[in-house]
């Protein structure tokens, strides 16, 4: 977990980057089923301004797809999802999460 300094590509529309982890649990996701991840990240806020950029991923996820969005101060949830037509168990693995906070000049709030 940490806020790292922006490069001046992103200077003028975040405020602030911040990243966090978590292992994912390596257990079988159904056909058209998810599971969910919580992530920490202190810095996020569920006010509006702060976005995910990225979902990182230190192995193979087995034909899941990895989604995420802030769902609460701090937390992070990372939802993977399989479309696939049978059961897939993807290997326990960090997760990484990367996220920013939008200058609030670029929001409607």
């Amino acid at each position: 977990m940490a806020t790292s300094k922006l490069s001046r590509q992103f200077v003028d529309v975040y405020n602030k980057i911040a990243t966090g982890h978590a292992v994912s649990a390596g257990t079988a996701i159904a056909t058209s089923a998810q599971q969910t991840l919580a992530v920490t990240i202190p810095d996020v806020a569920l006010d509006g301004t702060w976005t995910v950029l990225s979902v990182v991923h230190s192995g193979s996820l087995g034909g899941v797809t990895a989604a995420a969005e802030v769902t609460a101060a701090g937390t992070v949830t990372v939802y993977l999802q399989n479309l696939s037509g049978g059961s897939v168990t993807p290997a326990a693995q960090t997760i990484t999460v990367i996220a920013g906070q939008i200058d609030k000049k670029y929001t409607q709030l």
